[in-house]
């Protein structure tokens, strides 16, 4: 069971949370929930596969972040991971979405990235191709290979 941390100077003593960063009462949070459309979902305690996005997640920052440098402080940590969740939104291309930001996928812009993407390489071609022909002037590379099959 975790504690949360809100406590201090005029506030109230630390409310036991279970696994949440939310109190489990939580008006605050059932509010946004509901506001937001979403489903609050509680996974199983101590079973990591029921939650494999944000253990993944965990496990980049971990990796990407945290262990290349040795972070002297919690403050330090703070402000090194705060800038790597900017990078990993705003700048770090992720494969499952085709190699795009989460900011270009949440905002429509990968499809116009994809087709200059195709553009780059539609026009790669043709050099590449002119050059071929120059370099191996006799060599012809057929369209389409007729396999026959016996």
């Amino acid at each position: 069971m975790w504690k949360s941390s809100f406590s201090g100077p005029g506030r109230s003593s630390p409310k036991p949370c279970h696994r949440s960063f939310w109190t489990t009462g939580s008006s605050d949070f059932k509010k946004f929930i509901q506001i937001s459309g979403m489903t609050h979902v509680r996974t199983s305690p101590y079973y990591p596969q029921s939650n494999g996005k944000i253990e993944r997640f965990h496990q980049t920052i971990k990796d990407e972040c945290i262990r290349p440098g040795v972070q002297l402080s919690l403050d330090n940590v703070g402000k090194v991971v705060g800038r790597y969740i900017n990078y990993y939104n705003a700048v770090r291309l992720h494969s499952s979405i085709g190699y795009v930001s989460s900011v270009d996928k949440l905002i429509g812009r990968d499809q116009e990235i994809f087709q200059e993407r195709d553009g780059k390489c539609e026009a790669a071609r043709k050099p590449r191709k002119q050059n071929r022909r120059k370099t191996f002037p006799g060599f012809n590379i057929p369209r389409k290979v007729d396999i026959q099959t016996a």
